[in-house]
């Protein structure tokens, strides 16, 4: 029995056969040109590949059948974010975020904080807490968002970001500090 494409398609990303791989996300895109899905695989591949522009294009095209989804919008906006394109990120999640979304709330707050906007992160961060108390993601992000606020043990007021990079993951955007 022969596997579906998108399993071999993906088996073939991760062996790091990216022509194979790249072959067959763009089939699938062909065959199911409204699946977001298919979109953001090739995207992912193509952001590997460091094909940014391309990788916009597919980002673009996932954007638009996902609209409805806020889960698709925040995987849309994590490849832009992975990208440097934290504009597009910051615009992709902020909609989904207003209303309360959580995973594009956190989403929207990493790329705040990424942007050295603490004060504004903070605040946005305090508010959800109120509504999500004991909320492990949001606690840990308030902690680095405090600590990078702080230095190295001085206080030094909000707004005065840090460095670190960030790197997309199955949960989201992890970021070494």
């Amino acid at each position: 029995m022969a596997s579906h494409p998108a399993i071999t398609a993906r088996e073939a990303y991760h062996r790091g056969d990216y022509l194979l791989a790249e072959r067959l996300f763009r089939s699938l895109c062909t065959r199911e040109p409204h699946e977001p899905v298919w979109q953001l695989d090739l995207a992912a591949l193509l952001i590997t590949l460091i094909r940014y522009e391309e990788a916009a294009e597919a980002l673009g095209v996932a954007a638009h059948y996902g609209a409805g989804n806020p889960d698709t919008l925040r995987q849309v906006a994590l490849c832009y974010f992975s990208m440097y394109r934290s504009g597009e990120a910051k615009r992709i999640l902020s909609p989904a975020a207003a209303q309360g979304h959580l995973p594009s709330v956190l989403g929207l707050m990493q790329v705040m904080e990424r942007q050295g906007q603490l004060e504004e992160t903070l605040e946005l961060l305090e508010q959800t807490l109120r509504r999500h108390p004991g909320h492990g993601e949001l606690l840990l992000l308030r902690a680095q968002v405090l600590a990078e606020g702080s230095g190295a043990g001085q206080a030094r007021p909000a707004g005065k970001g840090g460095t670190g990079s960030a790197n997309v993951t199955e949960g989201g955007l992890a970021f070494a500090s």
